[in-house]
């Protein structure tokens, strides 16, 4: 299987202003990976409060939703949400399957 990372400016991605309530993320659409993966740490860290949310580039597609963290909303323009995903998807085959840790770790589940 081939993986393609694209990185923003940052190594880190793209860096929000936690004083703002609300914050804007622009990704670009020049030659798109076939998926792109949000996982935002809450500050204060909590684990229980990371947003999840796994979308494709989708032209004059509109979405709002939650991302897996009650109150949490997000607006997608020119893009959709990919659902469907969860410990369920990981292969029964995968060396970490059994490893609690790795199990329950959305961002395994989604890859």
């Amino acid at each position: 299987m081939r993986t393609a990372v694209r990185r923003s400016a940052s190594p880190t991605g793209p860096r929000l202003d936690l004083r703002r309530r609300h914050q804007t993320v622009r990704l670009s659409t020049d030659n798109p990976p076939p998926a792109w993966y949000l996982c935002a740490l809450p500050h204060p860290w909590c684990w229980d409060d990371n947003a999840h949310l796994a979308f494709e580039h989708a032209p004059g597609h509109e979405w709002s939703g939650g991302a897996l963290v009650p109150g949490l909303q997000f607006e997608m323009r020119n893009a959709r949400p990919i659902s469907g995903w969860a410990e369920h998807t990981i292969p029964r085959s995968a060396e970490l399957r059994q490893s609690r840790i790795y199990r329950t770790c959305r961002n395994w589940q989604f890859t």
